[in-house]
């Protein structure tokens, strides 16, 4: 009963270490394994949730930046064959007109 009141006393950390030197080395080891093992998942865990969001922004901006460049060709596209139909449409009008005149105006 003695013995009780003064492991009362005793700080947790104190408790602590008599549990962890009462232990077999093997099992100090596993402890210690396993441990470091929680931290570096702990610490990988944290570097993917800044990572990832990061490369996904990345990846998002890129999309982004290929779609502006594509509307912009399309656009081009478009006034470029805007373009060349007016200019079909003159050659042709221009055609019909000369059609129109007498045959000795055609030569």
């Amino acid at each position: 009963m003695a013995e009780e009141g003064t492991n009362g006393s005793k700080s947790v950390k104190e408790r602590a270490l008599e549990f962890l030197f009462s232990q077999p080395p093997t099992t100090v080891l596993l402890g210690a394994i396993v441990t470091t093992l929680l931290a570096g998942g702990w610490y990988a865990l944290q570097d993917i949730k800044a990572m990832v969001p990061a490369h996904l922004m990345q990846i998002q901006s890129g999309y982004e930046r290929i779609e502006a460049k594509q509307s912009e060709q399309i656009q081009l596209l478009k006034e470029d064959r805007e373009a060349e139909r007016s200019w079909m449409r003159e050659v042709l009008n221009a055609r019909k007109a000369l059609e129109n005149k007498p045959f000795a105006a055609n030569q």
